[in-house]
């Protein structure tokens, strides 16, 4: 914006243009496998989280979201769950917050076997609370550092890596795009700004669809050659 300024003459000279920005490390991602996520997920069955870490499965829903959902954004009929609102923990006090950004507010649909589970849950949540997935100690708001802890005791105990639950966002992307869902889909679910940003992150995946494709048409076009 300065250097736009600079040249439209607005200002005479760019107060920052020598300014040296940090180097900017992005955190290594890390991924389940499938077998991984497997023993994975028959862990948290036996730690009564099961519902909890298969919709975050199947979904890739930030912590702070899955945290904030109420029944009310629920829909059985339409088979789809509305994210507005996210978790945050400032200075030691959970609040709920509306998103940082207009697209991670989305509906998102829901397989069968997820409405399945939500419905029991819903049915059979003792004590009831608007909250899908309350604290299990007051029944409130759920603390995202404690689900953090758990999470890695989970992990321990299925013999799987420690990954961050960011990781398991991840973990949905990367095996969504191997399956073949197109990255303007997945952008969506994950509630990103735009497919772009979504298409960098996961550059490792989509070259390899990429790959896949470009042999499919070489393929293709080798066939037709030969039958002519």
């Amino acid at each position: 914006c300065l250097q736009k300024a600079v040249d439209e003459d607005l200002i005479p000279k760019n107060p920052i243009s020598k300014v040296k920005l940090p180097n900017c490390t992005k955190p290594e991602m890390k991924t389940l496998k499938k077998e991984e996520l497997t023993a994975f997920l028959e862990e948290t069955k036996r730690s009564g989280c099961y519902e909890f870490y298969y919709l975050e499965l199947t979904t890739g829903m930030r912590l702070g979201e899955i945290c904030a959902l109420e029944w009310d954004d629920l829909s059985l009929e339409n088979k789809t769950i509305t994210v507005n609102k996210a978790v945050q923990k400032i200075k030691g006090e959970i609040k709920i917050n509306t998103p940082k950004t207009k697209n991670s507010i989305r509906t998102i649909k829901l397989c069968d076997e997820c409405i399945r589970l939500l419905s029991e849950l819903k049915a059979n949540q003792i004590p009831k609370s608007k909250y899908i997935f309350p604290s299990s100690v007051t029944g409130g708001i759920k603390d995202t550092s404690a689900v953090t802890r758990r999470l890695h005791r989970i992990q321990d105990r299925a013999g799987v890596p420690r990954i961050r639950f960011h990781d398991l966002r991840h973990s949905f992307a990367t095996l969504s795009l191997e399956q073949g869902m197109d990255i303007k889909t997945v952008s969506h679910m994950l509630g990103h700004t735009d497919a772009g940003f979504t298409m960098n992150t996961y550059m490792h995946v989509t070259d390899s669809m990429q790959e896949n494709v470009a042999n499919t048409m070489g393929n293709l076009l080798d066939s037709n050659a030969t039958n002519s």
